[in-house]
């Protein structure tokens, strides 16, 4: 399971049953639990009482009740605000629990060496991180257009009818994986999502260049929100400039009228990468550097 990406875990899960594969001890994966089936709904159960027991960290991350993003307390109200507004939701996470640190190459030794706020601090950019895989997973079914990346609304395909219609030209396991996909899509966009593209608001928000982002931007942006470490920034940097173009020589025209914000015309002169590439990064390599880091052995050399 491990070797899997988040929905990966969630799709199998779902497709075997989470009581023949479920492991308090090896829980750290994505869940997708639909309490219309019993089984999802013991396994949920387990899991709470897990958190409630287990307290130092947070256990739940990147929450969803019926597609929509909520904030859960773990403590012994959690089961019955899960249950209150539907008797049988449906629940997406990210659960992360005594295997988390092993998944980073963490040794005991290597916690006991850690205090409190540091081992918080690692669990919650492992919690980010997990976000931005299940960002990397879903966004193509927002784009409506393959090669547009900008083009982001709610795919056509978002009704019933057309969701639970036969898909005779897929072999069965691309269908089943498709459809079980899809179906989270349709319950986050009858949620109220908005046609809007969470990597764009990103850009827009980190970039002071119109257009382009350059390294220290792109740096801020994964260091202080999606919680990469100090030590990722080696790889980031790597990825980035094979992305980037030198803007030295479109400087004039940079600095013509709103294009440029004036506190940050000295960065004119550093690599920049496009709105096109840094989606590009988002989507392509970014998750890749998650991937590898989570298939670290634990021999303590992953990041701290």
């Amino acid at each position: 399971m491990y070797e899997m990406n988040c929905l990966e875990q969630a799709c199998l899960m779902n497709r075997l049953g989470p009581d023949n594969i479920f492991d308090l001890k090896h829980a750290s994966i994505h869940f997708v639990l639909d309490f219309t089936n019993s089984t999802h709904e013991e396994t949920a159960k387990k899991l709470v009482q897990y958190a409630q027991q287990e307290t130092e960290l947070p256990n739940f991350w990147n929450f969803k009740l019926m597609g929509k993003k909520k904030q859960v307390q773990e403590n012994s109200n959690m089961w019955a605000l899960l249950t209150t507004e539907n008797s049988a939701p449906l629940l997406e996470f990210d659960f992360i629990g005594g295997d988390g640190f092993e998944l980073l190459g963490k040794t005991p030794e290597d916690m006991k060496n850690m205090s409190h706020g540091e081992r918080l601090d690692v669990r919650s950019r492992q919690g980010k991180k997990q976000e931005l895989l299940r960002l990397q997973q879903t966004f193509s079914y927002w784009v409506e257009s393959g090669e547009d990346l900008d083009t982001y609304g709610p795919p056509e395909w978002a009704t019933r009818d057309v969701l639970y219609k036969p898909l005779p030209d897929k072999a069965p396991w691309v269908a089943g994986w498709d459809r079980f996909i899809r179906k989270l899509i349709r319950m986050e966009e009858a949620n109220g999502v908005e046609d809007e593209n969470p990597l764009c608001d990103l850009f827009d928000e980190f970039a002071k260049m119109e257009g382009r982002m350059t390294l220290d931007e792109l740096q801020d942006l994964l260091t202080t929100t999606l919680g990469f470490s100090k030590q990722d920034q080696g790889q980031i940097q790597r990825i980035f400039h094979e992305k980037a173009t030198n803007t030295a020589d479109r400087t004039k025209k940079v600095l013509s009228g709103a294009a440029l914000r004036a506190k940050d015309a000295h960065k004119t002169n550093q690599p920049t990468v496009t709105h096109k590439a840094f989606l590009q990064i988002f989507m392509q390599e970014l998750p890749k550097l998650i991937r590898s880091k989570a298939k670290t052995p634990v021999d303590g050399t992953a990041e701290t």
